[in-house]
């Protein structure tokens, strides 16, 4: 799974979705990270509606990364 542009730094060498869960409502959520060319990870999460478009998206720095790049 790939995680939509607009949500990962432009700065990101990889980004990659590792899990996903569906609510009562058939919402999509997808849990993964992007990875920098220092190596520092970022957490993301991201949900979508079950027609497939982003509602929303939040992005947390790794453990022991500085602040988000974006």
């Amino acid at each position: 799974l790939e995680i939509h542009d607009d949500v990962v730094a432009a700065t990101a060498t990889e980004d990659k979705g590792v899990a996903l869960a569906l609510d009562a409502y058939g919402n999509i959520y997808v849990t993964g990270y992007c990875t920098y060319a220092d190596m520092l990870t970022d957490l993301i999460l991201v949900k979508y509606n079950n027609d497939g478009e982003k509602l929303w998206a939040k992005k947390e720095d790794g453990p022991g990364g500085p602040p988000s790049r974006k």
